[in-house]
């Protein structure tokens, strides 16, 4: 397993436009191990500033967010010259998989949870959107 910083990486998530995403971990004394996100750019982007300017302005945005349906950023450092971002790792499956699942079983997708999910995504959202950070002048995430 390759190791960033402090982390190791431990599998390949996704790709995106601007970066790539790996589970990791941090390992501790004793048995001491925290799961993390781990979020890189792409190598073939780090020859444009843009880029760079782009994953810094997030890294410090996202680390002022503080929400308890926003995932929460860790670490953000330079390593050998590529940028990472260490972000909360929650273990489980994305909506669309779940909706997938119950039609395939033929279940109806369950109204109470339903109503839940939407009520953590709308303040999730609102939250964003009345985000404000005089510091670095950023306002209106959504």
């Amino acid at each position: 397993m390759e190791k960033v910083g402090k982390y190791l990486i431990k599998e390949f998530i996704t790709s995106g436009g601007m970066a790539e995403i790996y589970k990791g971990c941090l390992e501790g004394p004793h048995g001491f191990v925290k799961d993390v996100v781990i979020k890189a750019v792409h190598p073939h982007l780090l020859k444009d500033e843009r880029y760079i300017k782009l994953f810094l302005r997030e890294a410090k945005l996202w680390a002022r967010l503080n929400h308890s349906s926003v995932v929460q950023v860790y670490e953000f450092f330079e390593e050998k010259g590529r940028y990472f971002l260490v972000m909360e790792y929650i273990k489980g499956t994305d909506l669309l998989n779940v909706i997938k699942r119950a039609i395939h079983k033929g279940r109806p997708f369950d109204i109470p949870k339903t109503i839940k999910i939407f009520e953590s995504v709308l303040s999730s959202l609102e939250y964003a959107h009345n985000f404000r950070d005089e510091q670095e002048g950023i306002f209106g995430i959504v």
